[in-house]
This record gives structure tokens, sequence and C-alpha cells, in this order.
């Protein structure tokens, strides 16, 4: 997981060495495929969150890259110009896409009710 140039160092490690990575998080990559088509490559679940207002990570640029990656969620969110930076401001929006994209569980909907014959249990991560 990593942000700017450390969202880049995640994709990269998740390319060179795909065994030792289950998912991949990247919020507003400052990345530059070295060789054309590194990025499909990256074959772990990767989630992409971006902010569409961020004026030094471009979404509208950087979509096309993102593309690439074959296992990808995107999460891209809009802020409003009082709520600051797009990575301070988006703390929320990237939060909840990271829960879901972990667990698979939406933090905000909470738990699941699953029903099994009788019994009647709650979705639960059991703390993983």
């Amino acid at each position: 997981m990593g942000f700017d140039w450390g969202a880049a160092i995640a994709l990269k490690m998740g390319i060179v060495y795909p065994k030792m990575f289950t998912k991949v998080i990247s919020i507003m990559p400052s990345y530059n495929e070295e060789t054309e088509g590194e990025l499909k490559k990256l074959t772990a679940p990767t989630l992409i969150s971006w902010c569409r207002q961020d004026q030094m990570h471009n979404w509208t640029k950087w979509k096309t890259l993102a593309k690439k990656i074959p296992n990808r969620t995107e999460s891209i969110y809009d802020l409003k110009p009082e709520q600051g930076h797009s990575f301070r401001g988006g703390g929320y929006h990237i939060t909840i896409a990271m829960c879901k994209f972990l667990t698979g569980i939406d933090p905000v909907a909470g738990p699941k009710k699953v029903t099994k014959g009788t019994e009647e249990a709650v979705q639960s991560t059991g703390g993983k």
C-alpha cells in the first residue's frame, strides 16, 4: 500500500514480486511505465484510489495507465475546495474503499445477515 511515490513502489513491487502480494493498494500513484505494458503484468487484485480534483495527480491523465491493470478496482471520489488536500480531505473515502477492498464488507452499511437453514449468522472478518 502506498500514496504518491509510495503508491508507485507498491505497484512496481506487485509487478516484480507477484508471489509476495495478494493485494495492492495504490493511492494516487506518481507512476510511469518503464516499458510499455508493464502494468498488465500486475496480476494481484489492485485498488486504485483517486481524487478527481487533485492538481498534482491528474486522474484524466492517469486513468489510461490504470486501465492496463487487469484486476483493478477503481475508487474515484470528488472533494469540495473547502475539504483541503485530496489525501487529507479524502481520508474518509479512501478508508471506506480500502475496507471494502480488503474485507469485502462495506463498513458504512455494516455486516450482512446471512441465513443458513434455521441459523442466522452475521458476516464477519473475525478481526482479520
